[in-house]
């Protein structure tokens, strides 16, 4: 008879309060925690647990379910795009877009953007991605009654 092997269920990864999970990858997970002296963000690795503080000040971070997490400066449109599956830390890349239009959603490295013309009515939406280093935006055909980004998974927080 060979040695008894003692199988053990795996360990549940479980955030401190009072944190939440804003988004979630293949290696790891984003989570955010609001403290009355300010949010704290991680990033927190599957395979090990390893976590990483995102400490910039006045800095909101998101992600759209990949390790890809976005950050943005509380006043300022550009977006910096951080892989987290860098071990390395290295040099997080940013692209912008026109300040009229608001962030309605992402999608892996994908920020989906609309702009409602005041005169008009026209919604505009566009995907802005940035493949390499150039950032490229491009023109989403939708339907009034069908918003663009209701494709992309829930409904955006409504804005003020």
């Amino acid at each position: 008879m060979g040695p008894t092997v003692v199988r053990r269920p795996p360990q549940l990864l479980r955030p401190p309060h009072p944190t939440e999970i804003v988004s979630a990858g293949a290696t790891g997970y984003l989570t955010r925690a609001v403290y009355p002296s300010g949010t704290e963000y991680r990033w927190t690795t599957y395979a090990d647990g390893t976590t990483r503080y995102l400490t910039t000040p006045r800095t909101t971070f998101m992600g759209g379910q990949s390790d890809i997490v976005f950050s943005r400066k509380d006043g300022e449109s550009i977006y910096w795009i951080n892989d987290m599956t860098r071990t390395d830390n290295g040099s997080p890349y940013a692209m912008s877009h026109d300040n009229r239009y608001m962030l309605r959603g992402i999608v892996g490295d994908t920020l989906v953007m609309s702009y409602t013309d005041e005169d008009t009515g026209v919604l505009d939406v566009n995907l802005v991605r940035s493949p390499g280093d150039a950032t490229t935006g491009g023109d989403v055909t939708s339907s009034p009654a069908t918003p663009a980004w209701a494709a992309c998974g829930p409904a955006p927080p409504a804005q003020r």
